[in-house]
């Protein structure tokens, strides 16, 4: 029974067509709706498959088909969107900036690593391109546009700073408009002169302890040097455990530092999270970190009011409304994750500011 055999240089561009195929709807996907990721990935494990029957007459073992198909296939689309994100036809194209960046998302994750992002964005930033699809922009007049009440939508960076299995977004990752609004009249509320007035006694307490701790280290022999930029961090930390008063005993600082760290990388490619949560060590710190805020959530939930007075949880449980109706137990944990970790990242952020004017530009 004869056999049919393609000539070798027709079964080879098959499988280059095969990598081709994928690189517009990876390009979708990525930039406009994760979700679709997942079957194009099924399709690029399939799709490779089909040069293998054609490449088989000419190898004398399957497995070496099988290799040459799915290498020759993988190999073009990597080669395919390289080519393409270094051409005069991406979008991007005239803006000047890394080639490294313009290939990859790698770039970023490699400047987290180093824990120095913020200074290469900084000696970079009017002429950085973060990524093969961003572009980082230093102008005052862009505030008002982007961040302003009709600015710009967010970006799927926010989808890579949440854990694969959340159900609920904190605000500040909220990216639908009109949900982001409904939740945010809450913040506004609870942010309001009246109720920030509401909050100082609670300040004043921290405020005197930061000032107590302070003045014990000075008064020590001999004085110790001091990290300031620790104690604001530990300053944003009371209720349920004391940073300032105890210490670091149970390791609270160490964990978030931990915890966060996953999504510094999955920020920069969403579309990997579960592959980074997936790794041993990693994806355990950042659900230990979770399990942590949703322990807390649970202990304030059922106390039923702050233990100091008036605090911002009051209004995210609705507990001063006449007809409280208190939003789902994910939603206020969720954003009690971002009070956790923002709380103190902010108060550190706002010291070096203030401390240093060469980053006030």
């Amino acid at each position: 029974m004869p056999t049919f055999k393609v000539p070798f240089r027709d079964a080879i561009l098959s499988a280059v067509a095969c990598g081709l195929v994928p690189v517009l709807g990876l390009t979708v996907s990525v930039n406009a709706d994760a979700r679709l990721l997942k079957p194009l990935l099924r399709l690029m494990l399939v799709l490779p498959s089909a040069p293998v029957a054609l490449l088989l007459p000419h190898y004398a073992s399957p497995f070496s088909a099988v290799c040459v198909a799915y290498g020759t296939s993988y190999a073009t689309l990597v080669a395919s969107v390289l080519l393409y994100r270094l051409s005069p036809f991406h979008p991007l194209a005239k803006y000047p900036g890394p080639v490294l960046a313009r290939l990859s998302k790698m770039w970023a994750i490699y400047q987290t690593c180093t824990g120095k992002t913020h200074v290469a964005f900084l000696n970079l930033h009017r002429r950085l391109e973060p990524g093969p699809n961003e572009l980082s922009i230093c102008d005052v007049s862009a505030i008002q546009p982007v961040l302003g009440a009709d600015g710009m939508p967010k970006g799927p960076i926010w989808d890579g700073r949440r854990s694969p299995k959340s159900t609920f977004y904190a605000l500040i990752g909220v990216r639908d408009t009109a949900t982001h609004l409904r939740r945010r009249r809450v913040w506004n509320k609870a942010f309001n002169t009246a109720h920030v007035k509401a909050y100082e006694p609670i300040l004043r307490k921290r405020l005197d302890q930061l000032l107590n701790a302070l003045q014990a280290n000075s008064n020590s022999n001999p004085p110790s040097s001091v990290d300031l930029a620790g104690w604001i961090s530990f300053f944003a930390f009371g209720g349920g455990f004391e940073l300032m008063r105890e210490g670091d005993v149970n390791g609270v600082w160490k964990m978030m530092e931990g915890g966060v760290r996953v999504q510094a990388y999955t920020q920069h490619v969403p579309w990997a999270s579960p592959f980074f949560y997936g790794l041993p060590g990693m994806g355990e710190k950042a659900a230990q970190l979770i399990r942590f805020v949703v322990r807390m959530a649970k202990a304030r939930v059922q106390r039923g009011v702050a233990l100091t007075g008036e605090d911002l949880s009051s209004h995210l449980l609705d507990e001063a409304s006449p007809s409280s109706q208190p939003p789902p137990f994910a939603e206020y944990a969720s954003d009690a994750f971002l009070v956790v970790v923002a709380g103190s990242d902010t108060a550190v952020r706002v010291y070096f500011l203030l401390a240093s004017e060469n980053i006030l530009f």
